[in-house]
């Protein structure tokens, strides 16, 4: 017997909430929001395919360390509940955090 399509009522199908697609960034601290801004800096100027900032090019950019640097991004990733540093800068531009 051929099995049967499976539809989905507009309440009951699985995914993303519209409070999840609009939820604002996490509050950050002066220096959080410098590297962060150096972090997605790149992504903003270029294209959709431009790289977010290294480590070392932001520890360079700001004037820290890149150990320090390394440990704030770590912080910052848990912040926004994502699980790498490109996924950060993607995540911080659509939420608005990242400034220009």
């Amino acid at each position: 017997m051929p099995k049967k399509p499976q539809t989905y009522r507009a309440d009951e199908s699985p995914g993303v909430t519209g409070t999840e697609l609009f939820r604002p960034p996490p509050p950050l601290e002066p220096a959080d929001q410098t590297i962060l801004d150096a972090l997605c800096r790149p992504v903003l100027d270029g294209d959709a395919f431009t790289p977010p900032a290294t480590p070392d090019e932001i520890a360079a950019q700001v004037g820290l360390a890149e150990s320090v640097v390394t440990s704030r991004l770590e912080r910052l990733c848990g912040a926004f509940e994502v699980d790498d540093v490109p996924n950060l800068a993607m995540e911080a531009i659509r939420r608005g955090a990242a400034r220009p």
